[in-house]
Parts: C-alpha cells; sequence; structure tokens
C-alpha cells in the first residue's frame, strides 16, 4: 500500500465529546424547539403523524442538500 495514501482526503475533525464545539447545548434547545413545534402541529392539525412526515422530509431534505453540495457555508456577506 502506498504509504500516501492519505494525502488524498481532506482532514476532517469530528468532535464526539464536545470539547471543540460545546454542540450539546445547541442540540438540547434545538430538541426542546422542536417538541414545541410538535405540539403546535398536534394542536393545530389533529394528526399526531405529521410532526414526524415533516421531520423525515426535512432530514430528507438536508442529506440531498448535502449531497449536491447545496449545504455549505455562506461567504460574508
Amino acid at each position: 500500500m502506498d504509504k500516501n495514501w492519505l494525502s488524498a482526503f481532506d482532514p476532517f475533525i469530528f468532535d464526539m465529546d464536545g470539547l471543540l464545539v460545546n454542540s450539546e447545548d445547541v442540540y438540547l434547545l434545538g430538541r426542546k424547539r422542536a417538541l414545541d413545534c410538535k405540539r403546535s402541529i398536534l394542536d393545530a392539525f389533529q394528526d399526531p403523524a405529521l410532526y414526524e412526515k415533516l421531520d423525515a422530509e426535512r432530514e430528507a431534505f438536508i442529506y440531498d442538500s448535502l449531497e449536491n453540495g447545496d449545504l455549505r457555508k455562506d461567504e460574508d456577506p
């Protein structure tokens, strides 16, 4: 095996423990807001499955955007 095989890849940091970026607080806040949203959808539409359908659609959109290269950091305005 070529010893330089890693040079074909860009570096990637996966911060599972939250030491580099405190993502846990943001994640918790996001889940709380999602729960509030779920309650609002249930109150408005009386359809318990609607939130899950909308959430699945959002997830599919995000993954499609990642695959298409549409999801990226915008340049400073």
